[in-house]
């Protein structure tokens, strides 16, 4: 992949997981109800409000408590971006030590990530990370739900910044894979300890068990 860029995933990828983090969600999705006036929210409109959340879902959830979609929509993505942000500025949610390869890398590398901007940007403002030339990551409104991955938008987003013409996409999740795809370049599914043994329908065209692979890909 001589001159290719790179693009990678965050979490999971780049950052750590959030420790225990479905219960510091949950915690995070009820504070933007009770931001909103509502204290006792059925728990599995808290749990379905954390990952996988779909436009319909949230448009749903708010017509049965009579909230506006789009205020409850920016309390639950501040909440849920504070609780990674306090994670990282108390050490629990750190760079992965493989992470540091990057730094000999002669490319243009790439952060693409579905996870909130302001997250992102206080990640790698705030960590010893390498020099990225984009850091893309989603706006904290409910139309960017209909442009997380699989679609291909925030790699496409990437691509145009970079002007790259071709890419690596290195994830850690089917979606990333197809995604990479939809946009038209390569991906490499990296396994780690959260997904070592998650089976892909989807075909990456690499698959690694540590960044430190990647030199010998981008030749």
């Amino acid at each position: 992949m001589t001159g290719a860029a790179l693009l990678l995933d965050n979490d999971g990828v780049l950052l750590e997981r959030t420790g225990d983090d479905h219960d510091a969600f949950e915690a995070a999705v009820r504070r933007a109800f009770r931001d909103h006036g509502v204290d006792n929210p059925a728990p599995g409109h808290v749990r379905n409000l954390v990952y996988d959340v779909t436009v319909p879902y949230v448009t749903a959830v708010c017509k049965q408590y009579g909230l506006d979609r789009e205020a409850f929509w920016r309390s639950r993505d501040e909440a849920c971006s504070a609780v990674q942000r306090e994670a990282i500025r108390n050490g629990e949610k750190g760079l992965y030590p493989d992470v540091e390869v990057l730094a000999d890398l002669s490319r243009q590398m790439g952060v693409v990530s579905t996870n909130q901007q302001p997250t992102l940007a206080f990640a790698f403002d705030h960590l010893r990370a390498p020099a990225f030339d984009v850091v893309q990551g989603r706006p904290m409104t409910i139309e960017s739900l209909r442009r997380k991955k699989p679609e291909p938008h925030y790699v496409e987003e990437a691509l145009t910044e970079l002007d790259a013409e071709t890419a690596l996409y290195v994830g850690d999740s089917e979606h990333d894979i197809v995604a990479a795809h939809n946009a038209g370049i390569e991906a490499a599914f990296l396994r780690r300890e959260h997904n070592r043994e998650t089976v892909l329908s989807a075909s990456p065209e690499y698959e690694l068990d540590s960044l430190r692979e990647l030199p010998a890909i981008l030749v």
